[in-house]
């Protein structure tokens, strides 16, 4: 069992420029993904009764070969994040949290995509909602 990390606000402000790489590949592949099953699903609808069924069986085996594909690489982007210590919360909202410690009691400096600088945090148990501004 590997010690938990602890971020200093200083050690997880120069993280950003990182995650805002693999929250811009994440995001991408995640419309991406979004966008092939539901050409998966219209496609699929679509083909009428006449159509040769090897060939539709060869489509959605390449559409899923890609979705897979897909799949693979958010996971390295996962893992490229977590590997730092950081918690991946939201990709969509595009949500980071670290773990903390403010005068011995352990909190979340929360990063949100878009944010210069993190400027807030939370209790482990308040999640996004529990935002309180640093000071």
């Amino acid at each position: 069992m590997t010690e938990k990390k602890y971020f200093t606000l200083e050690e997880a402000n120069q993280l950003i420029p990182v995650l805002e790489k693999e929250m811009d590949a994440l995001r991408n592949l995640n419309h991406e993904f979004q966008t092939k099953v539901n050409q998966l699903n219209k496609s699929g609808s679509a083909k009428s009764a006449q159509s040769n069924l090897d060939d539709q069986s060869q489509e959605v085996f390449i559409a899923e070969s890609k979705l897979e594909f897909i799949e693979i690489q958010a996971r390295l982007h996962v893992q490229n994040i977590e590997q730092h210590g950081c918690l991946l919360k939201d990709v969509e909202v595009g949500l980071v949290d670290f773990p903390a410690l403010i005068d011995g009691e352990e909190i979340l400096l929360c990063w949100k995509y878009g944010e210069k600088e993190i400027a807030h945090y939370h209790g482990a148990d308040d999640g996004y909602k529990g935002r309180k501004p640093l000071e």
